[in-house]
C-alpha cells in the first residue's frame, strides 16, 4: 500500500513537471495571431471582467438569467437564441433549441461546478473571461471552440475534452497534452505510464533548443 502511494505521488510530481515545462515552452514560443476578419458574437450584457476575488461558483443560482442570440460565423455556422447566466469570469449560454428532456438548470450547475473545480486544482491562473455555449448534439458537431468561446453539447459535459476546451479558453495554453494533464489533475483520475511517456516524448520533440 505504501509503495502504491509513493508511486502515485511520484506520477503526480512527474505530471506537474511536464505541465510546467510545457507552459514554459508555450511562453517562449511565438504566438499565432487570431483571425481578424471574423465577426464574433456578443451577449446582450457587457463582457464580464475577472474580479479581484473569485466568487463562489456554487452560488450560481443567485445569478440573473439573460437572453441573447448567436449569429452564425466561420467557427459556428449555426444561428440560435439562448438564455444565459454570468458569474465571475464565466458565462454559460444554453441554446433554446436543446431537447425538452434536457434540464437547463442541471446544465448550469454541472458547468459552474466543473469550472470551479478546474480553477481550484489548476496551478495555472485562469486569466480570461470565457463563454460556454451549449447546443444540441447535432448542431455542435459543426462548431469549433476558439479564443474565449467554448462550444459543447449536454452529452459532452462529462468528457475530458470539454475540460480541455475550458482550460484552453481560460489560460491560452495551446498544447493539447498540457491541457489534458491539467484536466486529469482536476478530475483526480490516474494517468498511466504510457500517456506520460507520450507527453514526455512530445516535450523533447518541441524543445526549441
Amino acid at each position: 500500500m505504501r509503495t502504491n502511494k509513493m508511486t502515485s505521488r511520484f506520477m503526480k510530481c512527474l505530471l506537474l513537471s511536464l505541465i510546467f515545462l510545457g507552459i514554459w515552452m508555450t511562453s517562449c514560443s511565438s504566438k499565432t495571431p487570431a483571425p481578424g476578419s471574423v465577426e464574433q458574437p456578443t451577449l446582450t450584457s457587457e463582457p464580464t471582467s475577472i474580479p479581484t476575488q473569485l466568487p463562489d461558483y456554487e452560488d450560481w443560482e443567485g445569478s440573473e438569467i439573460g437572453e441573447g442570440k448567436y449569429g452564425r460565423n466561420d467557427f459556428c455556422p449555426v444561428s440560435f437564441p439562448y438564455q444565459y447566466r454570468s458569474l465571475g469570469s464565466l458565462t454559460i449560454a444554453v441554446s433554446n433549441n436543446v431537447p425538452d428532456t434536457v434540464k437547463v438548470d442541471e446544465i448550469y450547475q454541472k458547468i459552474f461546478q466543473e469550472y470551479n473545480q478546474l480553477i481550484q486544482s489548476s496551478p495555472v491562473n485562469f486569466e480570461n473571461s470565457i463563454t460556454v455555449f451549449v447546443l444540441p448534439d447535432t448542431s455542435v458537431e459543426n462548431c469549433v471552440s476558439v479564443e474565449d468561446f467554448v462550444f459543447t453539447s449536454p452529452v459532452n459535459l462529462d468528457g475530458i475534452a470539454f475540460s480541455e476546451d475550458i482550460i484552453d479558453a481560460s489560460t491560452g495554453i495551446s498544447e493539447q497534452w498540457v491541457r489534458t494533464g491539467l484536466a486529469y489533475m482536476a478530475s483526480g483520475e490516474e494517468v498511466d505510464d504510457q500517456v506520460l511517456k507520450n507527453w514526455y516524448q512530445e516535450t523533447e520533440d518541441l524543445d526549441p533548443s
